[in-house]
């Protein structure tokens, strides 16, 4: 059967994502992406696109409006699907962005560790037929974080029952990005399920077997884990289902796909919690990821204008009973008995492919078996043996004597790759203690930083590192490029002269101050530098692509053309390169030529916006337009900012008329947006082109005050903060009466200058402007709450509660009451309430527990022990509607209900019980900071006073360590910074545990010193504040008895409060 593909309408019942989030989350990690998180309560039948593709043995599935995925995989042979499937989409908020479904198969091509940013929203697809047969489905997309455009290549080829998944990377951008990719596929599982990776180590322990217990079954795993493999040097992984009979394997060369992870939601009821959330069906499902790098902790830079390429393989087996051994022909199940005088083994080999006549043969020591068979999708080789040798090697191979498969009884190849280990310090004890002068050591770690994205602490570390070392060429460039990024075109320039007069010939150093030079409009000075950095294959491309730059904005095409030709000889896979050949090879009038190379680009980067629009542009007059000019207004017509990306390389080119022409076409297809406008404004203005300049250019022309918004928005993203308020400010001024510009000042107030009285005012006003806007009255809420105005938040927020159903403000409204002393009114919109669950998220139920220890707490001082044991009991209880479930119980967080359920069961006089709980609490394996203190008590409470003062003594060590790192940084960083890195309120956090750890030791007074300090940061210290009220009122019961039991009990109980 040949390979076919065809477009098919799917309807599927579907609990819609209602809108995107309209605040810009300039701190959450994906701005400039918007945030998905508001779901339908009920699904409504929506139609979706989509391909799908099949061979002989397997059917896929793409829906292109449903993200970065392939939704489906279908085993024709077998009858079943091949990964976790649902026939609803219903997402819940598990992504970077919200939204998230367990189906098939997810691409993440992302900047930091996460699922990708496109996950759940439309990517590009295009389908193409190869030369051999097969069919390949393509889908990508360009990260507007980091500049990277990716696509993967879904492929099915006749007579072959894997799926070949290519993945193409390319960094377009002129400096190197983060860079990260993982494949996430999702498996169905129950009881009888099980993974089969070849190593020995995770990140946390041993594997399969960890502290005693065999982890790759699904059932042995009782709570959330990610299993990372970290040492294995195999080229496989997989699955099997012992129910079903199915499971399946992936093949790749772990040279270059080295990760292998399998990650599971858990048995415990808090992991079986997720399976009815994300699926109307309920059936749970691990997942099965294959990683670019070893851990998922791991993000490295990509270097500019370079792409990577490979390719996995991915296939279903059934009826052999597991893996030892696998390629992509053949997988192979090997199991020995060893019985009294003889053993049975066991040989499963799964063909994904047809192999008539194949040759089995297997090495039992100096015997053999040789068997023909028939191998083929359908029909396994499957057999038992009894021989008195163990098995030594099998041997699969074809007719024709090729090989098929060979695996010779080894152990696993196994290597502990220690990069996993690696991160960064914290920049606070770093700036103080630990590398000492180790400038080397401090390079790597602040580069660890820009790799994980935080450019703010990394900027920080690089400063570090030149105080004991003004000339490290390294850091200068390296913090170059970080002002480079910020659009602060002069400091970088600085601190690159610094750098080539330390290193004349770093040819980093040489490019980036061509690019700076560049950048400021000097193209005199760009040009040399750029020749110098032409020295080394690194940027020999990149290089040669910005000269011919240069060249083409003075309409030296011939000569553009001749440098890219170069540059293109020593990276044939330069999309970005190719692409500006073919512009610059039809303004030679050479479009035919030109049309070859655009489509040069396409090969290497499928989805590459900028060739897809110069394959459009070199084939007008020819046959191929009509086809071309179709698929430009398919792909990049189909959002803005895909045209803008092209018309940005147009113009940075000089090629003005041509970005014009695609801004123009872009108007009358109703993509019209104020930055598209802004956009061609620019182009038939002037050359040079940057986002900034773009919005400066229309900001002086229009006199409006939108493209000053904008610009704010730019400047706040790049960290230019306090330009980014002017620019608002002054939108304001000009009468922009635009609610999000009200939010942003609000926001930039509060979270920067703690201005909270500026803040409140740009919140409210936003208020009025936008009533309806949830986001707003959680975000006010929060400088209510910061303020320590309990009385106004609980105002505000039962004003908005009128107005709109939302389980985040009814959240936020409890935790106010709880605030204010008013637990029935809490708990009443606690347990009357449906809210949206979060992966990781508890934070619902821990008001639901505050309100509750609070209210039952007040009870023991009133005498009402019975009462509050109701109480404390409930506490301990985990109610759905909250988006929780029960966790794994030594995992579970109850060290605060359990301390005081001990403390009434020893009022009431009941010991045991007492006791019971006290050493529940003892035994708790994860403990909050606030949670150390309960512990403390409670070892108190059995008599183990040592224990509890050490653990209270190391409390205030480990804070005050912290603490005087945080306090030597006040004067390196300017306020804003010092907030924006969240250390005031990380001090406040620290004075909170110094003071409850304090309070156990019975130093009250130092306990109210620290009380003090904390709250000159933030009144708002939740629990914390609640433990210090309490301990006074406590300390004022302890000579009226409180807390002697009711009768004597059998040994003498150890007062907490004495």
């Amino acid at each position: 059967m040949d390979v076919e593909f065809r477009d098919e309408k799917i309807t599927m019942k579907t609990y819609r994502v209602l809108g995107e989030d309209p605040l810009p989350k300039f701190f959450e990690g994906y701005y400039p992406y918007t945030g998905l998180n508001r779901f339908d309560d009920e699904a409504v039948p929506v139609d979706y696109g989509s391909v799908v593709v099949e061979n002989e043995f397997l059917k896929m599935r793409v829906i292109p409006t449903l993200g970065a995925r392939l939704y489906d995989l279908y085993d024709k042979v077998n009858g079943a699907h091949v990964f976790h499937y649902n026939e609803t989409v219903r997402p819940a908020m598990i992504a970077l962005r919200g939204a998230w479904i367990p189906t098939g198969m997810e691409f993440n091509s992302v900047h930091k560790p996460h699922h990708t940013a496109d996950n759940f929203s439309p990517v590009d697809l295009k389908v193409e037929r190869n030369l051999d047969g097969s069919v390949t489905a393509w889908i990508g997309n360009h990260n507007l974080v980091t500049g990277i455009y990716w696509s993967v290549g879904l492929t099915l080829r006749p007579g072959r029952q894997f799926l070949e998944t290519a993945v193409k990377t390319f960094n377009g951008e002129p400096l190197h990005s983060r860079y990260y990719f993982w494949t996430n596929s999702a498996e169905s599982v129950g009881e009888s399920s099980r993974v089969f990776i070849p190593g020995k180590r995770t990140q946390s322990g041993s594997f399969p077997v960890s502290g005693g217990v065999d982890v790759s079954w699904y059932k042995n795993c009782k709570f959330p884990v990610d299993a990372f493999v970290i040492d294995s040097e195999e080229d496989f992984f997989g699955f099997y289902d012992y129910e079903t009979g199915r499971g399946v394997v992936h093949y790749a060369n772990h040279h270059v796909v080295p990760g292998k992870k399998r990650f599971t939601w858990g048995t415990s009821e808090d992991g079986l919690f997720w399976a009815p959330i994300l699926s109307d069906k309920g059936v749970p499902y691990i997942e099965l990821q294959s990683g670019r790098f070893r851990t998922q902790s791991i993000v490295e830079f990509i270097d500019p204008h370079f792409s990577e390429e490979w390719v996995e393989w991915w296939y279903p087996i059934a009826k052999v009973g597991g893996i030892t051994f696998a390629n992509k022909d053949a997988a192979l199940n090997l199991v020995e008995k060893k019985g009294r005088r003889k053993r049975s083994t066991f040989v499963g080999i799964y063909a994904t492919g047809r192999f008539r006549g194949a040759k089995v043969r297997i090495d039992f020591g100096k015997d053999a078996v040789e068997e023909a068979f028939d191998l083929s999708p359908g029909n396994p080789f499957v057999k038992n043996y009894v021989t008195g040798s163990p098995v030594s090697k099998v041997e699969v191979a074809a007719e024709d004597g090729g090989e098929i498969l060979t695996w010779d009884c080894r152990d696993y190849r196994t290597k502990v790759d220690e990069s996993v280990f690696l991160s960064p310090k914290d920049f606070a004890e770093a700036s103080t203690e630990g590398f000492g002068r180790n400038l080397e050591e401090l390079f790597v770690d602040a580069a660890l930083e820009e790799k994980r994205g935080d450019k703010i602490v990394a900027e920080l570390k690089y400063r570090r590192l030149l105080e004991f070392n003004a000339r490290h060429p390294k850091a200068l460039s390296s913090l170059a490029a970080l002002h480079y990024r910020k659009g602060e075109y002069g400091k970088a320039i600085q601190l690159l002269e610094r750098a080539v007069k330390v290193d004349p010939v770093c040819d980093r150093s040489r490019y980036l101050l061509g690019l700076a030079y560049l950048k400021a409009g000097d193209c005199g000075k760009a040009e040399p530098e750029l020749w110098k950095a032409r020295r080394t294959q690194r940027y020999f491309s990149p290089a040669c692509f910005h000269i011919a730059q240069i060249k083409a904005m003075g309409k030296r095409y011939f000569e553009s053309g001749e440098v890219l030709a170069e540059g293109i000889g020593r990276n044939p896979r330069d999309a970005r390169s190719l692409f500006l050949h073919a512009a610059v090879l039809r303004r030679l009038g050479r479009a035919r030529e030109g049309l070859e190379v655009a489509k040069r680009a396409l090969d290497a980067s499928p989805l590459y916006y900028p060739a897809i629009s110069e394959v459009m542009m070199c084939s007008k007059g020819t046959e191929e337009f009509f086809e071309a000019e179709s698929e430009f207004k398919r792909v990049v017509l189909a959002k803005d900012q895909k045209v803008l990306e092209v018309a940005k390389e147009y113009v940075n080119a000089g090629l003005f008329d041509d970005a014009t022409e695609i801004l123009a076409m872009a108007v009358r297809n109703g993509v019209g947006t104020a930055m598209v406008h802004y956009y061609l404004g620019f182009a038939h203005e002037k050359a040079g082109m940057e986002e900034e300049e773009i919005l400066r250019n229309a900001k002086e022309l229009t006199g409006h005050p939108a493209p000053g918004y904008y610009l704010g928005n730019l400047l706040f993203f790049l960290g230019r903060f306090d330009e980014a308020v002017v620019e608002w400010e002054e939108a304001k001024r000009k009468g922009m009466r635009y609610w999000v510009l009200r939010r942003n000042l609000g926001y930039a107030y509060h979270k920067l200058r703690r201005d909270g009285k500026r803040a409140l005012g740009e919140y409210e006003e936003a208020i009025k402007l936008c009533p309806s806007e949830p986001g707003l009255y959680l975000e006010h809420d929060e400088v209510c709450s910061h303020l320590g105005m309990t009385g106004r938040r609980i105002a505000a927020l039962e004003a908005a509660r009128e107005k709109l159903d939302d389980g985040s403000i009814s959240a936020r409204l409890a935790s106010a009451y709880v605030e204010a002393g008013e637990y029935d009114e809490a708990l009443e919109i606690l347990e009357s309430s449906a809210f949206t669950p979060a992966e990781g998220y508890h934070g619902y139920w821990d008001i639901y527990v505050d309100a509750l220890v609070r209210r039952g707490a007040g009870k023991v001082l009133k005498g009402k022990h019975e009462e509050a044991l109701a109480d404390f009991k409930k506490a301990l209880e985990y109610p759905r509607n909250l988006g929780i479930g029960a966790p794994y119980a030594p995992y579970r967080h109850e060290a605060a209900q359990r301390y005081w359920l001990g403390e009434c069961y020893h009022s009431l006089g009941m010991e045991e019980k007492s006791r019971k709980a006290w050493k529940e609490v003892a035994r708790q394996k994860r403990l909050t900071p606030s949670e150390t203190y309960y512990k403390a008590l409670a070892l108190e409470r059995l008599g183990r006073k040592e224990e509890a003062r050490r653990v209270l003594r190391d409390s205030i060590e480990d804070a005050s360590r912290i603490e005087r790192a945080i306090m030597g940084l006040k004067g390196k960083l300017d306020r804003i910074r010092f907030n924006y890195l969240g250390y005031d309120l990380e001090l406040a956090a620290r004075h909170c545990a110094k003071m409850a750890a304090y309070l156990g030791l019975r130093r009250r007074k130092d306990a109210a010193r620290e009380f003090r300090k904390a709250r000159l940061l933030t009144k708002n210290l939740g629990h914390y504040a609640w433990i210090y009220e309490v301990s006074r009122a406590m300390s004022k019961k302890r000579a009226k008895g409180f807390g002697r039991p009711k009768r004597a009990p059998s040994r003498r109980p150890t007062s907490s409060w004495r």
